[in-house]
């Protein structure tokens, strides 16, 4: 294995994320209490993390009631996501198989993204 001690920022790919949602935490493999004492780690030897986060938000099963997702609530609720001229939310594809998702507008009024 390679070692890190030199190494001043460290990239974290996707891999950590909760079934590809933004802004959280895969609680299987990158439990939140491990990501936590990692960061502090990394802090304290004046080290950075960086973690890759998807241009995409992730869009739930709607017929799944377990499968909820906050950000993706509030960016409806905001109206930050792109859309149709229809008026219906722009869902696109960002992985093989079902992976609708949605996309912030960077330009709209809205607080794009901040979900």
């Amino acid at each position: 294995m390679r070692d890190y001690a030199d190494t001043p920022v460290l990239v974290g790919d996707i891999d950590y994320m909760n079934a590809y949602r933004d802004f959280e935490n895969d609680p299987v493999n990158y439990p939140f209490d491990e990501g936590k004492e990692f960061l502090s780690r990394l802090h304290t030897s004046h080290r950075h993390y960086v973690p890759i986060i998807d241009s995409a938000i992730y869009a739930p099963d709607m017929d799944n009631k377990n499968d909820k997702y906050p950000s993706f609530e509030r960016g409806l609720e905001e109206q930050a996501f792109i859309m149709n001229a229809d008026g219906s939310a722009y869902i696109g594809e960002v992985w093989p198989g079902f992976t609708g998702m949605y996309y912030c507008a960077i330009i709209s009024p809205a607080p794009a993204c901040s979900v």
